[in-house]
């Protein structure tokens, strides 16, 4: 396990990329089950939406970024590379998730409240890495430029809060 979690961990940190990952569908099916426990664990602290809202979100916001990546790979004719992608976008989300845990519940008192600057700042740390390994990980894999794979990132990141707008417009308008 240590072995992994220093692929993941290298992942995170740009220093290796997709195709350093072992091809294994066992080990995607396991980095998912911890990525959800790690998001179930996460929406149980976290004080400001309900659990069910909280997981159906992160679910949401997973599927459509493996869902684009998954429809990139297949318009390149790099279908091949799908498991090791998605257990390395899987494994940074596991890396980054757990350094959020503190965060997470150091906010978890103050609720509905706005975060004081304390907070914020290394959410947006934690967030701008975590887009930045995003598309590390999509340059690596789709053999694009680091550029164009950060725009999209940022793209499927918009689309994807949009989409979650619509589908759970009660969750949008508890977050403003």
């Amino acid at each position: 396990m240590n072995a992994i979690w220093s692929l993941y961990f290298r992942a995170s940190t740009l220093r290796s990329g997709p195709e350093d990952m072992p091809y294994s569908l066992p080990l995607l099916r396991t980095t998912l089950v911890l990525w959800l426990l790690l998001q179930g664990l996460g929406a149980v602290l976290q004080a400001r939406f309900s659990v069910p809202q909280s997981l159906m979100a992160q679910v949401w916001l997973l599927a459509v970024l493996l869902g684009a990546t998954w429809l990139m790979l297949a318009f390149k004719g790099l279908s091949a590379r799908v498991v090791q992608t998605f257990t390395a976008l899987l494994g940074v989300e596991l890396v980054i998730g757990v350094l959020a845990l503190p965060l997470v519940i150091a906010a978890r008192p103050l609720g509905d409240e706005a975060l004081p600057l304390w907070l914020q700042v290394p959410y947006l740390v934690l967030l701008c890495w975590n887009l930045g390994a995003r598309g590390y990980i999509l340059h690596r894999a789709l053999q694009i430029g680091p550029f164009l794979a950060m725009a999209l990132v940022l793209t499927l990141l918009m689309v994807s809060f949009a989409l979650l707008a619509m589908l759970m417009p009660e969750l949008a308008a508890s977050a403003a």
